[in-house]
């Protein structure tokens, strides 16, 4: 019989990248990564991006892999989205690739997931995930907060492959809003 699966998820972002990967055992590995500034070249910004998601797959061995719907702002150019949804369309290729199975899930569900409250502060976030015992890369500029989000996200796919693991993360996640609710 096989072990439990291995979830990642992706925060996705034409900047900063955030993940989180693990089978809910012990506590998932999160990080981030910035992708250069290759400008409108977004073949150089996608062969960057696939190349870090192969390494990934090697690494980790996902059975299940998500990341966050990409949000549209009024005033977001053309290219800003085509980056932006370009990497979720990479991702779910590169899975699929590897028949790996993929979900998406809009930011107000991860924020509700992870702090009870659908409008939560990126601050928040972090510190639920911070009083989960998540080791999250120290400041903002290093992807902090997406590396929060993508702790979410994966709580959230773990509770549709692993559900006896989400359990106890989802009573370590309560126990930790603290004063949030």
């Amino acid at each position: 019989m096989a072990g439990p699966v291995q979830v990642s998820f992706w925060d996705l972002s034409p900047g900063l990248v955030g993940w989180c990967s693990g089978t809910g055992e012990v506590r998932p590995v999160c990080s981030a990564f910035r992708l250069d500034d290759h400008g409108d070249d977004l073949g150089v910004m996608g062969l960057q991006f696939s190349d870090r998601v192969e390494r990934h797959i090697e690494e980790y061995r996902p059975g299940l892999i998500g990341y966050e719907s990409p949000l549209l702002v009024k005033h977001d150019t053309l290219m800003k989205l085509r980056r932006t949804y370009g990497l979720g369309v990479l991702l779910e290729t590169i899975a699929a690739r590897h028949g790996i199975p993929t979900f998406e899930r809009d930011p107000k569900t991860l924020k509700g997931y992870l702090t009870g409250g659908a409008y939560a502060s990126k601050a928040e976030m972090v510190q639920v995930a911070l009083g989960c015992g998540i080791n999250l890369p120290p400041k903002k500029v290093d992807g902090q907060e997406d590396a929060a989000d993508a702790f979410a996200g994966w709580g959230l796919g773990l509770k549709e492959v692993n559900p006896r693991e989400a359990a106890k993360w989802d009573n370590i996640i309560r126990a930790n809003r603290g004063g949030l609710l």
